[in-house]
Order: structure tokens, then C-alpha cells, then sequence
């Protein structure tokens, strides 16, 4: 692999660490201020359309 491609791909690795941390930030923080029932129904509409997660 050239050495672009591996400059690339470790950006890219980056950029995807960042998304992950800043959407586990985005949850967390929601946590503490949505009503339980809310993040419950949110839990239950992605269990209803990927229940192999």
C-alpha cells in the first residue's frame, strides 16, 4: 500500500473515533435531561427495525 493510501486510511480511522466519541457524548448527555420514556421508545424503535443488535 502506498504510503497515501496508509496516510489515508489512518485519517479516516480518525475521523471515525471521533463520530463514535462525539455520539456516545450526544446519548450521554441526553440521558440526563430526556424523560426516561423517550430514550425507552428510542431503544425499542431500533430494537423493532434491527433486532439483531
Amino acid at each position: 500500500m502506498p504510503a497515501d493510501w496508509t496516510q489515508f486510511a489512518d485519517l479516516l480511522t480518525a475521523l471515525l473515533y471521533r463520530i463514535k466519541d462525539a455520539a456516545e457524548t450526544t446519548i450521554l448527555s441526553c440521558r440526563g435531561r430526556c424523560p426516561k420514556d423517550s430514550i425507552q421508545s428510542d431503544t425499542m424503535l431500533v430494537d423493532e427495525h434491527f433486532p439483531s443488535l
